[in-house]
């Protein structure tokens, strides 16, 4: 798990390669410029969180227990 479990490229947010300082040079400020993507990708990102929540993955895990048993 990581970051690839988080951020969905283009959706939520963007994935750059290490050192590849251009195309987050041009993420920045494609960011900057547009407000509505902007937002809208910040929207995206706390409905992602949600789902990383403490109840949530408390509820994930006591399903998996629940499970074995």
């Amino acid at each position: 798990g990581g970051t690839i479990d988080i951020v969905e490229d283009g959706i939520n947010g963007f994935l750059v390669d290490l050192g590849d300082e251009e195309k987050f040079e041009e993420y920045i400020e494609l960011l900057i410029e547009d407000d509505k993507q902007r937002k809208a990708m910040g929207e995206m990102s706390r409905r992602k969180a949600e789902k990383f929540s403490i109840d949530n993955c408390v509820e994930q895990y006591e399903n998996l227990y629940l499970q074995i048993k």
